[in-house]
């Protein structure tokens, strides 16, 4: 199989988007070898006019790459809208393949943007239904978003959550990373890894952190470790102010990433479910892929089925504050820490892998191709 993967936003960051597009491209490159895989995406720019430059370029940008590839069997993309490359590969008779990660329509009112920015994304969520209609397959990466949009695109397709990578992130002594990281060896510390956005469930986190039980167990702290200066963090770092022990950290690279979740004791997993989809979060497979046990919210798709289909530790219903609050602390009380390390490390190796992944996309593929 001669396959181009294609992704309109540069690779080049720390967001989970941006990581899972460069671990899935390196699974899929494995999978099929180098010399049957092209990955096209666009450089990273500093600047808003060359952000904005590459954007409309794009497409120009892609089909003068794939002019020059002797044989392409199928496509398999992440973009806006390609039109003259689409025309190219159907000329071609080349299948698409689209990836569809959010119903982005949905997104738009809880993301920080001005009302004119609001607009034009509104008025771009049109090119992406049209970009889905036109494929040949759609790979959704949670259950909700399939249920929902195969009845309106009639496509074949799958799901298929996020992957671990277990070369980045990997099992490191806690008192070391610790050390490195300066934080305190006698606290207990609870982690939230990951950009903050409103529908991430941050607020949820603050929520706990500020009732009676916590403020009275000092020994207990949390990090939230990636969340960038905006409106919506800034609120939640005032509300945080009542407990000094709720830690903000600005996001940071896959390497202190993986510091950060080898010097905690439990990561969070909280999500808010104001979208059909509350996604497939990465750092889930990141948690997992150091050994640590995690709280993530109950009876929710893409979160507790895997935790709790896996044994990968413990889920909570994070809207009750004092509840989950309570029950947080008791499982300080008693948790085997060797047990999770071992296990979780071997799921994400065996199970959970980028590679076990790319194997469903790859049977799903090469169905259509």
């Amino acid at each position: 199989m001669k396959l181009v993967y294609i992704v309109d936003f540069p690779i080049d960051g720390n967001s989970g988007k941006n990581k899972a597009t460069k671990e899935k491209a390196k699974a899929l490159k494995n999978k099929i070898g180098i010399d049957n895989f092209h990955f096209l995406h666009p450089k990273k720019y500093n600047s808003r006019f060359q952000k904005i430059t590459s954007k409309l370029f794009f497409d120009f940008y892609v089909l003068s790459k794939i002019l020059f590839i002797k044989q392409i069997d199928v496509v398999v993309q992440r973009v806006l809208f390609t039109p003259l490359t689409r025309f190219f590969l159907y000329i071609r008779g080349v299948k698409v393949i689209s990836e569809y990660h959010a119903d982005f329509k949905e997104e738009i009112p809880f993301l920080n943007k001005t009302k004119l920015e609001k607009k034009v994304l509104y008025f771009m969520s049109y090119f992406y239904s049209l970009n889905y209609s036109l494929s040949n397959g759609i790979i959704f990466n949670h259950p909700n978003l399939k249920s929902k949009f195969d009845k309106i695109y009639k496509k074949p397709s799958i799901y298929s959550y996020n992957g671990a990578n277990t070369e980045i992130f990997n099992v490191k002594p806690l008192s070391v990373s610790r050390e490195k990281l300066d934080l305190p060896n006698d606290k207990m510390i609870f982690l939230f890894l990951g950009s903050v956005s409103q529908w991430h469930g941050v607020d949820y986190l603050i929520n706990i952190f500020t009732t009676d039980t916590f403020i009275n167990h000092d020994e207990c702290i949390l990090y939230i470790v990636g969340g960038s200066e905006n409106v919506y963090v800034n609120k939640l770092k005032k509300q945080a102010e009542v407990n000094p022990n709720i830690k903000f950290v600005p996001p940071v690279d896959n390497v202190l990433a993986s510091e950060y979740i080898s010097a905690s004791n439990f990561c969070l997993l909280p999500a808010k479910q104001i979208r059909i989809s509350p996604g497939s979060p990465l750092k889930l497979y990141d948690y997992i892929a150091c050994g640590k046990a995690i709280i993530t919210q109950d009876n929710l798709k893409g979160y507790s089925d895997e935790v709790e289909n896996y044994n990968l530790g413990f889920t909570v219903d994070f809207r009750e504050a004092n509840s989950a609050a309570v029950k947080m602390i008791s499982l300080t009380e008693d948790i085997n820490y060797e047990q999770f390390e071992s296990h979780n490390r071997n799921i994400a190796k065996t199970e959970l892998s980028w590679n076990n992944r790319i194997d469903k996309w790859y049977n799903f593929i090469d169905n259509i191709s």
